[in-house]
């Protein structure tokens, strides 16, 4: 109440049978900080939300060169990294690559995203990545 409501609504682009998903409301809570990188800014807002909510400290950047930056400038302020598939200047398949080929840095966690347009940010499946990365 008072705090505003989103609805995400997913409209199917063919006549396919969509089947009904199931939706798992996350109660748990984690303490970690998380790296975001996405191109595309309504995605980025939208993780940020579901991670603060969960008690995780958020950064986000536009794309894999700009998350590579920031990760090798201090390892240690950052427990997992969340990225896109496809994004501009680099992708995240070449973002971990260089990550991994860096062997003076703490080698981070990594979730990569994909999906062109249904990216799996049912709270399900977010729960799973953060359990396997923060608890």
């Amino acid at each position: 109440e008072n705090e505003g409501t989103t609805f995400i609504i997913k409209i199917p682009l063919s006549n396919a049978k969509v089947e009904k998903q199931e939706v798992v409301f996350m109660t748990d809570k984690y303490q970690g900080k998380v790296l975001v990188a996405d191109d595309e800014p309504d995605l980025r807002e939208i993780l940020e939300l579901l991670l603060t909510e969960k008690r995780c400290e958020v950064q986000s950047v536009s794309n894999g060169q700009e998350a590579y930056d920031l990760y090798i400038q201090n390892p240690e302020n950052f427990d997992l990294i969340i990225t896109d598939m496809q994004m501009p200047k680099m992708g995240g398949i070449d973002l971990i690559k260089a990550l991994r080929s860096n062997t003076k840095i703490k080698q981070p966690k990594v979730a990569v995203i994909t999906g062109c347009i249904y990216k799996p940010f049912e709270d399900k499946n977010l729960k799973q990545v953060l359990d396997n990365s923060l608890k």
